[in-house]
């Protein structure tokens, strides 16, 4: 490769890693293709059109570079998760801790370069204008993951009727998404958590998101969910 493409490489890494920054601080509605190639500082005020051509082509960019390593991390810890041992709830906590902690992992250690990724996430996730499709925003690899995290639980609680289990997954799945974002908003405003901090709110982040999917639905929450009325 010559040095012409790694400049040109150089400048593509450039440009997704800004607007990736540009888009956690603002808002994807609120940048424009322009301020990005600006906060770049290409002198080419065509580069970005160039090398993607739309925001919806920055947003794909942003997702190849950082989805596809954490997929694969949680995917590989579901699969190490043994649900013929320990009890239903220590099971359940070892495959929401999977569901988690490859997020997590790029969010919580000091200087953590997935933090601006997962402000975006929890942008994207809660801008009702967003209109990228599912298969974008969350991929095959993440909803592979999350079917084999969903389809273990299910076969674990069942005594918790399934549309209820389904319903909780889905929550959990964006919230341990706004947890981490609210953890690198507070990393921007004031100065680093000790390690022992970080640990403690992983943790207490785990048991949080365990004890939603394990608490004993209400009579009528159950009711509801079996056809009552």
């Amino acid at each position: 490769m010559n040095a012409s493409n790694d400049t040109e490489n150089d400048l593509k890494l450039r440009l997704i890693l800004v607007a990736e920054k540009l888009f956690a601080d603002h808002g994807v509605e609120a940048v424009s293709l322009r301020q990005i190639n600006t906060a770049a500082g290409s002198k080419n005020t065509s580069a970005i059109h160039y090398h993607f051509g739309s925001k919806d082509a920055v947003i794909q960019a942003i997702f190849d570079l950082r989805k596809a390593k954490i997929d694969e991390h949680r995917l590989h810890l579901l699969k190490q998760v043994d649900i013929s041992s320990g009890t239903d709830y220590e099971t359940v906590r070892l495959i929401v801790s999977g569901i988690v902690s490859p997020l997590a992992d790029v969010v919580l250690p000091e200087g953590a370069e997935g933090r601006n990724y997962v402000r975006l996430l929890a942008r994207i996730f809660c801008d009702p204008s967003f209109h990228f499709r599912e298969d974008l925003v969350l991929g095959n690899l993440y909803l592979t993951g999350m079917r084999f995290a969903r389809d273990h639980i299910l076969d674990i609680l069942t005594d918790i009727p399934e549309e209820i289990l389904k319903e909780r997954m889905r929550w959990i799945s964006t919230h341990f998404v706004f947890a981490l974002s609210n953890y690198a908003w507070e990393a921007l405003r004031r100065q680093e958590r000790p390690i022992h901090e970080s640990q403690l709110f992983f943790e207490t982040l785990i048991d949080y998101e365990t004890a939603a999917l394990v608490a004993p639905p209400s009579p009528r929450a159950k009711s509801l969910a079996t056809g009552g009325i």
